[in-house]
């Protein structure tokens, strides 16, 4: 049976954190660490925005509707075409005989683990000049499998038209009643040569950034001030490369070079913040070893893989938060809405390189809560051992499309050292 499977579409990209919050002073350093915990069998937005398993584009129902439409393959379509030139009236809701196929149901199972550990470190090299560099380690797994469950009634069907069917129908019919979870498999594996899909691991290290912070601070009345910070960010891809074989990798790396840009304006009033976000990425196209589908299908012959340039949509994020506390504990909530637009996909070899484009656009909103601790004014005022700032963060989506439903916490700590340059 062709194109039963549907590759897993995880969107688990772990993202670097923007490094820094503020502008540095001169000769002063920080060094970056931080935890994330991901939830990641939390759930998966479809295109319609409804959330789904994870599992959700393996499931099939082999009924008469799915095989009649296609959605159960070409195969199985075929079969249901041989059957309706046998009895008409299939199709037409009179109990005909292809309206009383069925072959049962498969789920896909998806259990995916992803934990982070984030590097950074920055300096202030200038009055109003920060540059900072980061990177994570990741420890990634996907496990996967698929059940199959119901009747299957195609032996059934058979001995039913007896000798009357003609020989391709009766072909198909032998077929479709081995149907299992065997058989998939075998599909996978050894027809087109796919890897393992049963465990996919990746220990290593994420993308890197490197990047520059600056900005300026105006008082615009008696105790309210205005603040801008500006930081741009060149994003390498030192994550796992993609994998051509694998359906169940899940996606860590942008694969290619970024350059991204944000702005932050904000006006504090003495226990009180109020700010908005808005930033973006360029990515720069780039060529990698890709199978490319014929007809949108999903389980693509490895004698299709092939050279394919991609031409990378940008993504775009946007938040508003209210920051509010004092100089020692503070909490901070955000909303934000982030966007990743379709990537181009060409290549020498013909076929359907629209669809591997369609999968790539997705949306997210979402919502965090921040409590952190500052204790850079202690110890100024020598009422604590050390300067640190550390957050503690929860992200949870709100809505989406095409994209996992994020939920993670994480935990930063970054520890403020001084050099001979500062005072200087």
């Amino acid at each position: 049976m062709k194109r039963i499977w549907t590759a897993l579409l995880c969107c688990w990209l772990m993202h670097e954190e923007r490094a820094l919050a503020q502008v540095l002073p001169r000769g002063i350093g920080v060094i970056n660490l931080g935890a994330r915990q991901v939830w990641a069998d939390s759930g998966y937005y479809d295109d319609n925005g409804d959330v789904r398993t994870l599992g959700y584009k393996l499931d099939i129902d082999f009924e008469p509707s799915t095989m009649r439409s296609g959605k159960a393959g070409t195969d199985l379509k075929k079969l249901y075409d041989n059957i309706k030139k046998y009895d008409t009236n299939s199709g037409s809701g009179q109990n005909s005989i292809g309206d009383k196929l069925n072959l049962g149901s498969q789920k896909g199972i998806v259990k995916p683990s992803i934990a982070g550990k984030i590097f950074g470190i920055g300096f202030g090299v200038a009055k109003n000049l920060t540059l900072f560099a980061g990177t994570s380690f990741l420890d990634v797994k996907n496990d996967t499998d698929i059940e199959f469950s119901g009747p299957n009634n195609a032996s059934e069907i058979k001995a039913q038209l007896g000798d009357a069917a003609f020989d391709e129908l009766k072909a198909g019919l032998d077929e479709a009643s081995k149907l299992s979870r065997d058989t998939v498999l075998s599909l996978i594996h050894e027809t087109n040569q796919y890897k393992d899909i049963s465990h996919w691991q990746y220990k290593g290290l994420g993308d890197t950034q490197v990047g520059f912070f600056t900005g300026l601070s105006r008082p615009i009345r008696r105790g309210q001030t205005y603040s801008l910070g500006v930081q741009g960010q060149l994003t390498l891809p030192t994550g796992p490369a993609y994998d051509p074989d694998s359906l169940t990798q899940i996606p860590l790396s942008q694969n290619t070079k970024s350059l991204g840009l944000s702005t932050d304006n904000r006006i504090t009033w003495s226990y009180f913040a109020a700010g908005a976000e808005l930033g973006g990425d360029y990515n720069f196209p780039f060529d990698r070893l890709q199978r490319v589908p014929e007809d949108g299908e999903s389980l693509i012959p490895i004698t299709r893989k092939t050279r394919v340039h991609i031409q990378p949509g940008p993504s775009t994020n946007a938040s508003l938060y209210s920051l509010f506390g004092n100089a020692t504990y503070r909490g901070q909530y955000k909303f934000g809405l982030s966007r990743i637009y379709a990537s181009k996909f060409s290549g020498s070899m013909a076929g359907d390189y629209n669809s591997l484009g369609s999968a790539t656009a997705s949306n997210e909103a979402y919502q965090e809560l921040s409590m952190i601790i500052t204790t850079v004014k202690i110890y100024k005022q020598r009422k604590f051992f050390a300067p640190f700032i550390l957050t503690l963060t929860g992200h949870d989506s709100v809505f989406g499309s095409n994209t996992s439903l994020k939920k993670y916490i994480q935990l930063t700590l970054i520890v403020i050292f001084s050099s001979p340059m500062a005072g200087s």
